[in-house]
């Protein structure tokens, strides 16, 4: 299951791109009035900078959000750090059409990740300049749907969250060993990918998909060792009527009579 700081890295990018949202929205709203305005007086002109001003304060707050977000899930997927590049870029005039391509290449890996194709093609649309307003959109959409699986982050809740976090990647020495999923699996096809943090030294008995009667054909490795440990495994089939975008949970058994629940996205092979 995801961690805190995932669950949170996910909350920060969709306030991001809703404010960006809105901020394009007001501005656009803003640039009208005061076109139409602006020869009805010094009232009207005020007014239409004012609807600006609003908007440029919308868009900075949502550049912060996606920088922090980005940063937060610079851990578990690959090529973050892009988009806290283009979270900077896009605040400097004549370069920020590179940062909204780096923000939305950013978003792409994402969807790779999650096995959300909506957050993919949101990425692709989101580096086009003339349409990545449509991009943001899809990309808001598609994150709210990945973050139905993972509970919004409150903040009263943090510092518990902060401590299964911390948990999770510098654990104590405990009596017996210890097992966690670091961030989200996949399953595409009749293939399952994802990774695990293990305290120790285990071995795999078996895997089966929970309440289905598929299972695991082979899988690598057969051993996980301590720390980070990436797992393939290939199931005996594709699960009936599976649908793209759903939540799956993987049963793995362990010598050490340790039984452990993976999630895993599914998206077509």
């Amino acid at each position: 299951m995801a961690n805190f700081q995932e669950r949170q890295g996910l909350s920060e990018l969709q306030s991001g791109l809703i404010y960006e949202i809105v901020s394009s929205l007001i501005g656009a709203v803003g640039a009208l009035l005061l076109s139409f305005f602006f020869l009805g007086g010094l009232l009207g002109i005020a007014i239409g900078f004012l609807v600006l001003l609003a908007a440029l304060v919308l868009a900075i707050l949502a550049l912060v959000r996606l920088y922090g977000g980005f940063s937060k899930l610079e851990p578990y997927v690959q090529n973050m750090e892009l988009g806290k590049i283009g979270a900077i870029l896009a605040v400097i005039p004549f370069v920020d059409f590179v940062g909204w391509i780096l923000i939305g290449i950013s978003l792409y890996f994402l969807g790779e990740k999650y096995g959300n194709d909506t957050l993919k093609i949101g990425g692709i649309i989101t580096a086009i300049p003339i349409i990545n307003f449509i991009g943001l959109i899809l990309s808001y959409s598609a994150l709210n749907h990945i973050a139905n699986y993972y509970p919004t982050p409150s903040t009263s809740g943090a510092s518990q969250g902060q401590g299964q976090y911390q948990q999770s990647y510098y654990p104590p020495s405990p009596p017996t060993p210890q097992v966690y999923q670091v961030g989200q699996g996949t399953l595409r096809g009749n293939v399952a990918t994802f990774t695990l943090y293990s305290t120790d030294q285990l071995i795999i008995r078996r895997i089966a998909l929970e309440g289905t009667d598929v299972y695991a054909v082979s899988f690598y490795p057969s051993q996980i060792n301590r720390g980070n440990n990436n797992l393939t495994v290939t199931l005996s089939s594709v699960p009936v009527n599976a649908i793209q975008g759903a939540l799956y949970k993987l049963k793995i058994e362990f010598d050490n009579n340790l039984t452990l629940f993976v999630n895993l996205i599914y998206s077509p092979s």
